[in-house]
């Protein structure tokens, strides 16, 4: 591939997406294929490509694999439209969209075994408790703290509101990850729609923790939706079928290597690594909380094709899709199913 990439009106996504795209194979070896990914910084959801990296287990399957950070979803998305990143992590919501604008990106395997967002709250709203119901009008006229708008952070309260029969608007507030972290140890916001990582860091710091989790409260069918899948274009894996089945396999394995008891430790050191605990907050305990969630949130490469329907059905239901898609059209052939 040329450094000139396909469609120069993305080129601002981020100049690291150019550097990615025109770096060679650190093995020098025509037999080792480059795959190009993203990582989502400081979130959970990369922790297995990040272990996978640092175990040599990418190596094992005979892969080169640059981590690319790139911010959201739609970013990744539009680098891997211009040709400058191959495979990259997400919820079903965005590429929906994207396949109604006529774009050609399959998923290729699962990530996430749960949804990935859920609503974070303060101390006193986790422990006051409730049921679903009871929950979801709490926020009824509070700041929820969110990504951006448009993205599955802010879609995932519309849903609450909606399924909720709940009449008002959110009130959103722009934050998401270590922002929202920062707002809420200053007191600034008590919801946020966040990730499971973040409702550890808020637990670690006797600031509160979570409050809705889809997982286990039972939200209204469409919930199930906000799993994340690996993503890619059909051009790439048409091309490149074995280059994705070495990646697959391993993250299998790292899966194996990740739920062995005999490595706790060496996962905990990662996680450690990759997730730093802000100043005033015990690492340890942090470390441990997020050791024993990823144990259930990420476990499985095997993707379930109803989960995408799901959330196209959903997105319908909001009114953000305006006609189906093909969702059998939306996974890989070749794609481990349950």
């Amino acid at each position: 591939m040329s450094c000139s990439m396909k469609g120069r009106s993305l080129l601002a996504v981020s100049s690291v997406l150019l550097l990615a795209a025109c770096g060679g194979s650190s093995d020098g070896g025509k037999d080792v294929p480059q795959l190009r990914m993203q990582l989502f910084p400081s979130n959970l959801v990369s922790f297995y490509p990040q272990v996978a990296d640092k175990e040599g287990i990418f190596k094992d399957n005979k892969l080169d694999v640059k981590l690319v950070p790139v911010a959201s979803s739609p970013q990744a998305l539009s680098a891997m439209l211009a040709g400058s990143l191959d495979l990259a992590p997400g919820t079903s919501d965005s590429f929906l969209l994207a396949k109604a604008k006529g774009t050609d990106a399959v998923a290729v395997a699962a990530n996430t075994a749960q949804p990935v967002f859920q609503i974070v709250a303060s101390s006193k709203y986790v422990a006051a408790g409730g049921d679903l119901q009871t929950k979801a009008e709490t926020l009824t006229g509070k700041p929820i703290a969110v990504y951006g708008r448009g993205g599955t952070s802010d879609r995932f309260v519309n849903f609450l509101f909606e399924s909720n029969k709940i009449a008002s608007q959110p009130d959103y507030v722009i934050a998401g990850a270590a922002k929202t972290t920062s707002a809420f140890l200053a007191d600034k916001v008590e919801f946020a729609s966040d990730t499971v990582q973040i409702a550890n860091l808020l637990e670690a710091a006797g600031k509160g923790g979570t409050y809705i989790n889809c997982a286990v409260d039972k939200c209204a069918p469409g919930s199930e939706g906000d799993k994340q899948l690996y993503w890619t274009t059909a051009e790439f894996a048409e091309k490149n079928p074995d280059t994705v089945k070495r990646f697959i396999a391993a993250m299998d394995e790292t899966n194996k290597w990740v739920h062995d008891p005999a490595n706790k430790d060496a996962v905990i050191a990662h996680l450690k690594e990759f997730f730093p605990a802000p100043g005033g907050i015990d690492g340890d305990k942090y470390a441990n909380l997020l050791y024993q969630s990823q144990l259930d949130f990420i476990n499985s490469t095997e993707l379930d094709p109803a989960a995408i329907k799901t959330s196209m059905n959903r997105l319908l239901e909001l009114g953000q899709l305006k006609k189906p898609v093909d969702v059998k059209s939306m996974v890989w052939s070749q794609a481990p199913v349950k």
